[in-house]
C-alpha cells in the first residue's frame, strides 16, 4: 500500500506580477518634433534598461517538487510477527522532520532507523529520506495507524490512515503478504526469553528476478555475557548479496526494552515456485541470574549459560514471470530507465567510437545479460560493462552500463540502431521495451596514417581560435572608465548645450551694456531687468532691489552709481556671464574622447603593448606543442602546454587543450578539473565550450555549478562602452543617466563579484570512484562538490541539496590549486 501525502499549509505566497497597461502606438510624423527625440530618448532608455536586465538578473529554478509517501509491507500479520512501515520523502532539499502518527493500543512501534540516498540519472538530481517503523500487534483485530504527518521546512504534509489486521494461531498465504508465526524452539521460547531471531523477506510473493529483501532480526531481552556465533540463513533458489553492516537500536516489546540487532540481505529469486529461506541460528551465552534486559545488567549475575536460538523456515512464493517475452527481454525485472550515446558524432573511417547503454533504477541490474548489438554499417570489436549498484541490504536505485566499441565501416552519416531492450515491470505486472532514438554519425574519409592520426588530434576548433600566450584579456573595468569618458565628453560636445550657453552670455552682454549707457530713469528700468533676469536664475536679489529703491526715490542727494557696480558684479558671477573662452568645452571633449578611445583599446581583448619580450618567449612554446599536437605527440603537447600554464598563462583556451588532453587519455576527472579552471577566467569561450561538452557526455563535470553570470569579458566590455555613449547623450534625462551610471558601475564590477562568488563556492573535483562517507551514495570520478573544510584528517563535502559527507584529502582536487 502507498499513501501519498498533500502539504497542509504554505507559509507564503508570491506576489503575482501585474503589467502595466500598453500605450497606443503613434507614427513619429503625428508627433511634433519636441515630442518625437523625447519618444526615441524614452525608447533607448527602455531598450537598455532591457538589456541589463537581461543580462545581469537570473532566472531562477523551480523549487523541486516535495512528495511524501507511506509504504507498509504487509495488511495482515500473524501475532509474534511484525509488519514495516516505511515512510519516504522525495525531493526535499533538507529540514525533514520526524514523522508524527499516534499508535493504537496493544501495538508496538518501535523506529529502525532513518536513511538517505542522493542520485543522478541523466543530469538530474533527486534525494529519498526514509523513515522505517516496526509494527508488532500483541492481541489479534484490526488496528488504525495515522493519519501520519510530516514536517518539511515550513510546511506539512498527511498521509491517510491504514489498517493491519494480526491474526491469531494462523498465517495468511504467500499471496495475501502473509508469513509463518515466528515460532521460538524449546529453549528460547515466550516473551520471557533472553533473545529471539526474527527473519522477514520482503516482498512474500516476488516475481522471478524481482529484489527482495531479507531481514534478519536479533531481539536481546536481557544482556549477552559473549558475543553470539551467528549462522545466516540458507537461501536455495536466490541470488544473494553481500549483507549490510549489522545496526543496531532499542525498541519497546511487551512494555519491555529491547535491544534489536538487524542485517539486511538482498536477494533476487532465481526459480519461479514456492521457496523456502532456511533458518537463522545463533549461540548466546547469557548471566544464569539475568533480569529482562537492563543497559547495566552485567554488574549483577555470577554464573553463565548456553543456550541456541533459531528462526523458523520463511515460505516464500516466487510468482513466473508472463510468457511470450518480447524480443530483447534478457531477464531484466524492475523499474528502469535507459540511455542510448555514443562519445563523439564526428570521427575517421579508421577511428573507432565508443557506444554506451545505461539502465538506471531498482531491479536485478547484476543480473541482466548483454544486449545483443550488431549495428548495421559497423563492426563490434568488443564489449564491457560497468555496475553501480545501491548500498547492500536496500533496495536502492542502481546503474548496469553496457559498453561496445565499433569501427565504421564506410564514409558518410551513419546511423546506430540502439540494441533492443526489453524488461518486466513489477509493478504493472508486464513486459516493457525501451524507445530509444537512434544516433548518427558523421564518417569521414581516413587519410594517410601520420595525416589521419593528425587530423585526429587536431580538433579544427583548435585552429580556428588559435591560441596566443601573449593577448591580454578583455577588461570590463577600463572600459566602464572609456564610457565614463565617452559621457563626459558628448555632455561637452553637444550643440544643444553649447547654444544655451551662448543665449545666456548674449542676454549678459544685452544687460551689461544698457547698464552701462543708462542715465536718468533709464537707469533703473535697466536696473529692473537686470534684477528681474537674475532672480529667474537662482540669485537672490532681495538686497539689490532694496539698493535699487533707495538710490531710485532717495532724491537728488543720493549716488546711483555704486548701485550700477554691484549690479554689473552681480551679472559678472551669474550663470552664463562670466563666459569662458569658446575654444575650452570643445577642447575638453577632443581631450576627453582621445582618452575615451585609449581606455576602450586598452579594455578590448589584444597583444600586451608593454610585455613583447614576453610574447616573444612564450608564442614560440606555444607554436611548439601545436605542432605536436598535429604530429600525433599528444603527450608532448600537453607538457609544452602545461609549462605554459605554470609560467602564468591564464587562458581558457589553455585550459581547453589541457581538459582535452586529459579526455584523449580517458581521465575524465582531471578534465573536468581543467574546464572548471579554465571557466573563473572566462565564461563561454568557443574552445572550452567545445571541450566542455565532451566532458560531459564522457560523464564528468555532474554538479557543477552554472556561471552566475553567464557573459564573457568582451560582453561586459561592450555593455559599458554602449552605457556610456547612452549616459552622454541623454545626459539631461536625469533617469536614464542614472541607469546608464548603475550599469557602468555593474560592468566595472563584474569580474571582482564573479571572482569572489568563485573562491566562495571552494568547489573540487572527486578524481576517482568513492563511497560518500555517512551515506549509502557512490561518487564517480569527475563529480563536482563543495569542500566545507578538513576535520579529523578528512574533507567534509557538499554533494547537493541535504546531501553532505565525508571523503579522504587524496580523492579531492580543489579547482582553486594550481
Amino acid at each position: 500500500m502507498a499513501v501519498t501525502g498533500e502539504a497542509l499549509r504554505v507559509t507564503g505566497t508570491r506576489p503575482r506580477t501585474t503589467r502595466a497597461p500598453t500605450t497606443p502606438r503613434v507614427a513619429s510624423s503625428q508627433l511634433p518634433p519636441r515630442r518625437t527625440r523625447a519618444h526615441v530618448r524614452r525608447t533607448l532608455v527602455a531598450m537598455l534598461a532591457a538589456a541589463s536586465l537581461g543580462v545581469v538578473f537570473l532566472a531562477h529554478p523551480a523549487a523541486a517538487q516535495v512528495t511524501v509517501e507511506a509504504q507498509v509491507s504487509r495488511h495482515t500479520v500473524p501475532l509474534g510477527e511484525s509488519a514495516t512501515l516505511e515512510v519516504t520523502v522525495h525531493g526535499a532539499g533538507g529540514g525533514v522532520a520526524e514523522p508524527a502518527f499516534e499508535p493504537p493500543a496493544n501495538l508496538d512501534v518501535t523506529s529502525s532507523g532513518r536513511s538517505q540516498s542522493f542520485s543522478w540519472v541523466n543530469g538530474k538530481s533527486s534525494s529519498e529520506v526514509a523513515f522505517r517503523y516496526e509494527l508488532v500487534p500483541h492481541v489479534a483485530g484490526t488496528y488504525t495507524v495515522g493519519p501520519i504527518q510530516v514536517r518539511v521546512g515550513d510546511q506539512a504534509y498527511l498521509c491517510p490512515a491504514f489498517t493491519i489486521t494480526a491474526l491469531a494461531g494462523q498465517a495468511p498465504g504467500p499471496g495475501a503478504g502473509g508469513g509463518q508465526p515466528n515460532v521460538m524452539p524449546e529453549t528460547a521460547r515466550g516473551a520471557n526469553a533472553p533473545a529471539a531471531l526474527l527473519v522477514e523477506v520482503n516482498p512474500r510473493d516476488p516475481w522471478v528476478g524481482q529484489p527482495a529483501l531479507l531481514r534478519v532480526r536479533l531481539v536481546q531481552r536481557t544482556p549477552l555475557a559473549e558475543d553470539p556465533r551467528y549462522s545466516p540463513p540458507p537461501t536455495p533458489g536466490f541470488w544473494a548479496e553481500r549483507p549490510s553492516e549489522p545496526e543496531s537500536y532499542y525498541g519497546v516489546q511487551s512494555g519491555a526494552r529491547v535491544l534489536v540487532t538487524e542485517t539486511r540481505t538482498r536477494l533476487y529469486p532465481l526459480a519461479a515456485g514456492n521457496q523456502t529461506v532456511g533458518a537463522a541460528s545463533a549461540m548466546l551465552v547469557v548471566e544464569a541470574g539475568g533480569t529482562p534486559f537492563d543497559p547495566f545488567g552485567w554488574f549483577g549475575g555470577s554464573s553463565r549459560r548456553q543456550l541456541e536460538i533459531q528462526s523458523p523456515p520463511v515460505a516464500v512464493h516466487v510468482r513466473p514471470l508472463p510468457a511470450s517475452a518480447p524480443a530483447g527481454f534478457g531477464g531484466a525485472v524492475g523499474t528502469l530507465v535507459q540511455r542510448f550515446s555514443v562519445d563523439r558524432a564526428r570521427t575517421p573511417q579508421d577511428q573507432p567510437v565508443t557506444v554506451r547503454l545505461d539502465v538506471r533504477g531498482s531491479g536485478n541490474l547484476p543480473l541482466i545479460k548483454t544486449p545483443e548489438f550488431q549495428p548495421p554499417g559497423f563492426e563490434v570489436f568488443g564489449s564491457t560493462v560497468d555496475d553501480s549498484l545501491g548500498a547492500p541490504g536496500t533496495v536502492a536505485p542502481g546503474r548496469r552500463s553496457f559498453r561496445w566499441t565499433v569501427l565504421p565501416r564506410s564514409v558518410g552519416t551513419l546511423t546506430l540502431v540502439p540494441p533492443p531492450f526489453a524488461w518486466f515491470d513489477p509493478r504493472t505486472g508486464g513486459y516493457r521495451v525501451a524507445e530509444l532514438a537512434p544516433l548518427t554519425v558523421e564518417v569521414t574519409a581516413a587519410a594517410a596514417p601520420n595525416a589521419a592520426q593528425s587530423s585526429a588530434m587536431r580538433p579544427e576548433v583548435f585552429d580556428e581560435h588559435p591560441l596566443d600566450p601573449g593577448a591580454r584579456p578583455a577588461e570590463p573595468w577600463r572600459a566602464a572608465v572609456a564610457g565614463a569618458c565617452l559621457a563626459w565628453a558628448i555632455m561637452l560636445l553637444r550643440p544643444a548645450e553649447r547654444r544655451s550657453g551662448a543665449q545666456d552670455r548674449d542676454a549678459v552682454d544685452r544687460l551689461v551694456a544698457a547698464l552701462r549707457a543708462a542715465t536718468g530713469d533709464s537707469l533703473w528700468l535697466a536696473a529692473d531687468r537686470a534684477c528681474e533676469w537674475l532672480a529667474a536664475r537662482g540669485t537672490d536679489v532681495a538686497g539689490l532691489r532694496a539698493e535699487v529703491a533707495a538710490a531710485r526715490y532717495g532724491g537728488a542727494r543720493v549716488n546711483p552709481e555704486p548701485v550700477r557696480v554691484k549690479l554689473l558684479q552681480a551679472l559678472a558671477t551669474a550663470p552664463g556671464g562670466s563666459a569662458p573662452p569658446a575654444w575650452l568645452r570643445p577642447a575638453a571633449g577632443a581631450a576627453l574622447a582621445i582618452v575615451a578611445a585609449g581606455c576602450a583599446v586598452w579594455a578590448l581583448p589584444g597583444g600586451w603593448p608593454g610585455a613583447d619580450l614576453r610574447a616573444l618567449a612564450l608564442r614560440p612554446a606555444a607554436a611548439a606543442a601545436a605542432q605536436r599536437a598535429r604530429a600525433s605527440d599528444l603527450a608532448g603537447a600537453e607538457r609544452g602546454w602545461r609549462e605554459l600554464w605554470h609560467q602564468g598563462v591564464r587562458s581558457p583556451g589553455l585550459a581547453a587543450r589541457l581538459a582535452w588532453c586529459r579526455l584523449e587519455d580517458e581521465d575524465v576527472a582531471a578534465a573536468s578539473l581543467w574546464v572548471l579552471r579554465g571557466e573563473r577566467d572566462d565564461a563561454r569561450d568557443p574552445v572550452l565550450e567545445w571541450v566542455k561538452q565532451r566532458v560531459r557526455e564522457a560523464g564528468g563535470l555532474a554538479g557543477a555549478t552554472p556561471p552566475a553570470v553567464p557573459v564573457r569579458r568582451v560582453e561586459w566590455v561592450m555593455l559599458a562602452l554602449a552605457a556610456g555613449l547612452a549616459g552622454g547623450w541623454l545626459w539631461l534625462r536625469r533617469a536614464a543617466a542614472a541607469v546608464c551610471a548603475v550599469l557602468l558601475l555593474a560592468c566595472a564590477a563584474a569580474v571582482p563579484v564573479r571572482d569572489a562568488l568563485v573562491a566562495g563556492r571552494n568547489e573540487a573535483v572527486v578524481m576517482r570512484e568513492v563511497r560518500l562517507g555517512g551515506s549509502d551514495i557512490d561518487l564517480e570520478p569527475g563529480r563536482v562538490v563543495r569542500d566545507r573544510g578538513a576535520r579529523g584528517g578528512r574533507e567534509q563535502v557538499w554533494v547537493g541539496p541535504g546531501v553532505e559527507g565525508w571523503l579522504p584529502p587524496d580523492v579531492l582536487r580543489r579547482v582553486a590549486s594550481l
